[in-house]
């Protein structure tokens, strides 16, 4: 199976909430990619999507860890800029900060600002110029069950193209 497909069936299985099925299928992605295209898109993705799987089964320090290597080759990718996988990659990682199971520490808290600072210009600037992709939630139970930070998230998922939100 290829690492699309793995990457595929972890997007599905994280939409169900099946957390160690999609951690799994992210890992196989992840394990292919980072043999044959260490800096490609898929290989970020996958790190970044096992960073939320961590932080959403309540393992911070393996969600930022996922989520630093995320940033590095995005970074990598877009040396000059802050690209919308860029900003994305931010603002996870602030949230994780933020949302500590332990409580966050006063560096967390002043990282985590910093973060959302540099995410924001980032979107701002993404969304003045039109790179920003355009979306809605159609489905309208869903999208009044969704809490601030999930609307915020999706703002963020619609700085990177379609297949790897």
């Amino acid at each position: 199976m290829s690492q699309s497909c793995h990457y595929a069936y972890g997007n599905i299985e994280y939409d169900e909430k099946l957390y160690p099925s999609a951690k799994r299928s992210f890992e196989s992605c992840l394990s292919i990619a980072h043999t044959d295209n260490p800096t490609h898109p898929i290989t970020a993705a996958a790190y970044y999507s096992l960073g939320c799987v961590e932080f959403e089964m309540g393992n911070t320090e393996p969600a930022l860890g996922f989520l630093a290597k995320a940033r590095n080759i995005a970074e990598l990718r877009s040396p000059a800029r802050d690209d919308g996988t860029i900003a994305r990659i931010l603002w996870k990682i602030a949230m994780v900060l933020k949302n500590q199971p332990s409580g966050m520490s006063v560096k967390d808290a002043q990282e985590a600002d910093q973060l959302l600072a540099r995410a924001y210009v980032a979107k701002a600037a993404l969304t003045g110029t039109g790179e920003a992709g355009e979306g809605e939630i159609y489905d309208l139970d869903r999208r009044e069950a969704m809490t601030e930070m999930d609307k915020e998230e999706e703002s963020f998922d619609l700085l990177v193209p379609g297949y790897f939100r």
